[in-house]
């Protein structure tokens, strides 16, 4: 029994993990504004990351960080799908 239950830790410790956050809808405005994105998605001018359609408050599905700068992704399911690897 603790044989498999090596192999299996062993499974388990070898995935890619990721930390995934949710903030509620209150608390959005100062995270936008704390990630430098408040003013241009406001002013239309963030695009999706993924497929760059024109995200808005009502679009936006999440914020992800490419090589140092935070990024927006609509609500498109294959969008969020290609940035959570399924």
């Amino acid at each position: 029994m603790i044989e498999i239950m090596k192999k299996i830790f062993d499974l388990f410790s070898k995935i890619k993990k990721k930390n995934i956050y949710a903030v509620y809808e209150d608390d959005l405005n100062g995270l936008l504004q704390s990630v430098g994105i408040k003013d241009s998605l406001e002013l239309g001018k963030e695009n999706c990351h993924v497929c760059g359609t024109q995200v808005t408050y009502k679009s936006l599905r999440a914020i992800i960080k490419v090589d140092n700068e935070y990024k927006v992704v609509c609500y498109n399911q294959d969008c969020i799908n290609s940035i959570t690897n399924k």
